[in-house]
């Protein structure tokens, strides 16, 4: 469960990020927009771990 104010923003990135990628057929984009979640959510956590 996400409690704090920067977790639910990255966590809100990600989920619009996942949307883009159902909603194109690009393959280059979808590359890119996978770079992206992976590193939100190793940020997410990396934040979550430091909370504990």
């Amino acid at each position: 469960m996400i409690h704090y104010p920067i977790e639910k923003k990255i966590n809100h990135s990600i989920q619009e990020l996942k949307y883009k990628m159902q909603k194109t057929n690009q393959r280059t984009k979808t590359d890119r927009l996978w770079i992206r979640i992976e590193a939100l959510q190793w940020t997410l956590v990396q934040i979550l771990e430091l909370r504990g």
